[in-house]
């Protein structure tokens, strides 16, 4: 075969990103939410990766659903948050806090509350 190592040099290969993979166990937490039409769900990702984190985190949307119970022109999306410590396991107060303090930058986002499963 033959290579061309002119071509090659042109256009290299984009540099791959890593992450470091931990060792530890990664914990979760579901938040259930309600949006209004106005409230995009790139909005809620927005103001929740401002929130300082006690490990690597990650966030993905698992669910929507538009219908009875909500009205007309709301939707309950079910947003996953992943917690991937690299070096101790976390404790269940810290996931709690910072679950207490995503739930406080939500509270900033117009159009967006948690969805309550009791009524």
């Amino acid at each position: 075969g033959e290579a061309d190592l002119d071509g090659a040099g042109r256009d290299p290969a984009p540099l791959s990103a890593y992450r470091a993979i931990s060792r530890q166990p990664s914990t979760w937490r579901d938040l259930s939410l309600v949006l209004d039409p106005d409230a995009g769900a790139g909005v809620v990702l927005s103001a929740l990766s401002r929130v300082a984190s006690p490990a690597p985190a990650s966030m993905t949307w698992l669910d929507r659903y538009a219908g009875p119970p909500l009205a007309a022109d709301q939707v309950a999306m079910t947003l996953r948050v992943m917690l991937h410590p690299l070096e101790r396991t976390l404790t269940d107060v810290e996931v709690e806090a910072y679950r207490a303090e995503l739930l406080t930058a939500l509270s900033s986002v117009k159009g967006v509350r948690l969805r309550r499963t009791d009524t």
